[in-house]
């Protein structure tokens, strides 16, 4: 469920993106939007006719990334429930299962002491509901930023949260970290994973 500030009469078309119409100009909308009561359509835009979709769109207000907080390991150790879940996570930065909000916090401050090691937390309204962080995998090329940990709140996966998480996660780095490149890396036979990903 969605916190709800603006309701409006957008599109969306076949490629996923949201367009809304400016005066005579047919415009991408950036920002996240979740879209509901939809009914298909056919629209003349200055590329021609496309098909799109004719939605409601729910912008959200309330969701942002911020900086991690040590309170927040506290939730998202809650999210790893398995062994496997937490190689997914981690890869095999940690040595023991369950670990503790004492585990992540004290990695991540090493990490911190040691530079350009950037933990974030998406938060809807006062509610952590994912994490990321933004590292460069290179000292000597500050530009190159590296995506990992991505983690979503389980009950709540499958409602756009993941996908949105790594489009704020992007914008931070292009914008607070002047970041030309972006990458990460996935399991393959972490398929829910790779197909967010793939969809960003």
């Amino acid at each position: 469920v969605y916190s709800t500030e603006t309701v409006e009469v957008g599109y969306k078309a076949t490629d996923g993106k949201f367009h809304k119409k400016d005066g005579t100009e047919w415009k991408v909308l950036e920002q996240y939007y979740h879209y509901v009561d939809s009914q298909n359509t056919y629209i003349e835009s200055e590329n021609g006719i496309i098909e799109l979709e004719e939605v409601g769109l729910e912008y959200n207000l309330n969701i942002h990334l911020r900086e991690y907080k040590e309170s927040d390991a506290n939730e998202i150790i809650t999210w790893i429930k398995s062994e496997r879940a937490l190689k997914f996570w981690s890869a095999d930065r940690y040595n023991t299962y369950p670990i503790t909000a004492k585990d992540i916090n004290s990695n991540y401050n090493e990490c911190i002491a040691n530079g350009n090691f950037y933990p974030m937390t998406l938060v809807d309204k006062d509610k952590v509901v994912g994490h990321i962080i933004l590292r460069n995998p290179d000292l000597d090329k500050l530009d190159i930023i590296r995506l990992g940990f991505i983690i979503v709140d389980p009950t709540i996966r499958g409602k756009g949260y993941g996908k949105l998480l790594i489009n704020e996660a992007i914008k931070y780095a292009k914008t607070q970290l002047k970041a030309k490149e972006i990458n990460l890396g996935v399991f393959a036979n972490n398929e829910s994973a790779y197909n967010c990903y793939k969809a960003v």
